[in-house]
């Protein structure tokens, strides 16, 4: 996989959707504008961090931070990513549970739902910080969703979907049959759809 070919198409698909033409301003500066009224003086803590983190992505990540396509380890690019774009994530929940601290309010619920590809996110983020059975695996492969890989009757394919079976909830069935497997297939989502949805979803919050 090109990680240097995707890290670069992430850059632009953030700048385009995340920054404002012309001014160095991020879409977070909206929040600002609205609480503080653009009143002189005023600051706003919420949009300020958000500008933040939005900054640091840019600078940090995509400016300074230079994936080798030649990396033995891939996933340690795709899964540091994920962890970066899901703390924008956390500040939101925060902010939501302040809004609605019994989840009782359906029009903050119903619009957590529709956060089509921060969920996804959360998903793959619980799977890297609880991998659960996974730590059994032997020499897992790891791919994005396109790529080919060798199939057989035996592979597991980890997947989004996978996911959704055995780590969005307590509740779920653990996945007992990775344990002591050596052909199991990580297959993360497509990293610049990824991004695009993670822009647009953010965009929606701001």
């Amino acid at each position: 996989m090109d990680l240097e070919k995707i890290h670069r198409a992430c850059k632009e698909i953030f700048d385009a959707s995340l920054m404002q033409k012309n001014s160095g301003r991020s879409n977070a500066c909206q929040i600002w504008d609205v609480l503080t009224e653009r009143i002189s003086g005023c600051d706003n803590c919420i949009g300020e961090n958000f500008n933040q983190m939005i900054r640091a992505m840019r600078l940090e990540w995509f400016n300074h931070f230079k994936p080798s396509s030649e990396s033995d380890h891939p996933e340690f690019y795709i899964e540091t990513y994920i962890i970066r774009l899901y703390l924008f994530l956390e500040r939101m929940e925060f902010l939501f549970n302040e809004i609605d601290p019994d989840q009782s309010f359906a029009l903050v619920q119903n619009y957590r739902n529709e956060l089509k590809t921060m969920n996804i996110i959360r998903l793959w983020a619980n799977f890297i910080k609880h991998p659960k059975e996974f730590v059994y695996v032997h020499w897992p492969i790891y791919i994005i969703e396109g790529e080919k890989y060798s199939k057989s009757d035996e592979t597991i394919l980890v997947s989004t979907s996978f996911l959704k079976d055995h780590y969005s909830s307590e509740k779920n069935i653990r996945p007992e049959h990775l344990k002591n497997k050596d052909t199991v297939v990580v297959q993360f989502p497509k990293i610049e759809e990824l991004t695009k949805g993670f822009c647009k979803d953010l965009n929606s919050f701001f």
